[in-house]
């Protein structure tokens, strides 16, 4: 274990409550688990997302092209193609794609 994850674990376990009300503790203990319920299901769902959007972009044309990116493993190289799509003449130029790109990530 490293010493970035064994500072916060030593750190949990000599610190003081700041309650001992159970009217405190008990509801937000069950918060967090209704939270980490939830997240659970979340990264289930992404987990199920990136497969599809792996065996979809699989069989489109331009695939091993965006696969062959350096750093674009399976999942990456269906989520660009998602983005780039496969019009390309929708987009005269790089400029139009820049564009087109900021607007999708807000930037």
């Amino acid at each position: 274990m490293t010493t970035e994850v064994k500072q916060p674990i030593k750190a949990i376990k000599t610190a003081t409550a700041l309650t001992t009300d159970t009217g405190v503790i008990e509801p937000n203990a069950l918060l967090v688990q209704a939270l980490v319920s939830q997240l659970r299901t979340t990264l289930d769902a992404i987990q199920r997302f990136d497969t599809e959007i792996n065996t979809r972009g699989q069989s489109l044309t331009d695939y091993s092209l965006f696969k062959s990116l350096p750093g674009a493993g399976p999942v990456f190289a269906s989520r660009l193609l998602a983005a780039f799509g496969e019009q390309r003449e929708r987009y005269a130029g790089a400029d139009e794609l820049q564009q087109y790109l900021r607007h999708c990530t807000g930037h």
